[in-house]
C-alpha cells in the first residue's frame, strides 16, 4: 500500500513539473510563428526573403528544396485589396496565401496565370463585388482570389533550376511587388 501511494505521489509531482515547464515554454514558442517573424523583419506589404543565407532572410521555409527560393509579405485586406506582381518570368513559381495562424487558405502556380507572369489580386468578398462594378484596365490580366482572411501572408516560391537562372530569380524577387490596391 505504501509503494502504491509513493508511486501516485511521484506521478503527480512529475506531472506538475511537466505542466509548469510547458507553461514557461509557451511564450518562447508562440513568438516564433511566421507572422511574428515577418512582423519583426518589416512592415506590412514589405517583401522579405524567406530562403537564403543573407542577414535579411526570415527563415520561413526550413529544409526546403535547394532549387527553390522564396519571399513573403504580410498583408491586411482592411487597407484594400492586395496586388502581387513581378514582370519577370521563371520556369516555375507558386503562390500560397496563409492566414495569420499559418494555415494555407489558397495556392496556385504559374500555370493558372496569364502568360506565366505573376499578377494576382487578393480581395475580400465585399471588395471583389465592388471591383467587378468598375474593373481597372491594368488588372484585366490578373488572377483574382477571393479571401475571407483579413490578415495574412503571401508566400511566393520560385524554381531556380541551375545557376544560370540566378540573375533572373534575383530580378524576379527584387521586382516582386506587394502593395494594397487604391
Amino acid at each position: 500500500m505504501g509503494k502504491l501511494l509513493y508511486a501516485i505521489l511521484v506521478g503527480l509531482v512529475g506531472a506538475a513539473i511537466i505542466h509548469i515547464a510547458i507553461l514557461f515554454l509557451i511564450p518562447h514558442t508562440t513568438s516564433r510563428d511566421a507572422w511574428s517573424q515577418l512582423e519583426e523583419a518589416g512592415e506590412l506589404y514589405q517583401v522579405t526573403p524567406a530562403t537564403g543565407s543573407s542577414a535579411d532572410v526570415v527563415p520561413l521555409v526550413r529544409n526546403g528544396d535547394p532549387l527553390f527560393r522564396a519571399a513573403a509579405c504580410r498583408f491586411d485586406l482592411a487597407d484594400g485589396g492586395l496586388q502581387l506582381s513581378s514582370p519577370h518570368q521563371l520556369p516555375f513559381w507558386s503562390l500560397s496565401i496563409h492566414d495569420r495562424a499559418g494555415q494555407t487558405t489558397y495556392s496556385l502556380t504559374d500555370r493558372a496565370a496569364s502568360a506565366g507572369l505573376l499578377d494576382v489580386v487578393i480581395m475580400s468578398p465585399l471588395q471583389m463585388v465592388e471591383m467587378r462594378r468598375a474593373m481597372p484596365n491594368d488588372l484585366e490580366r490578373a488572377v483574382f482570389i477571393e479571401s475571407t482572411t483579413s490578415e495574412g501572408i503571401a508566400l511566393v516560391r520560385a524554381l531556380v533550376p541551375d545557376q544560370s537562372w540566378n540573375s533572373v530569380a534575383d530580378r524576379f524577387f527584387r521586382d516582386l511587388n506587394c502593395q494594397p490596391l487604391p
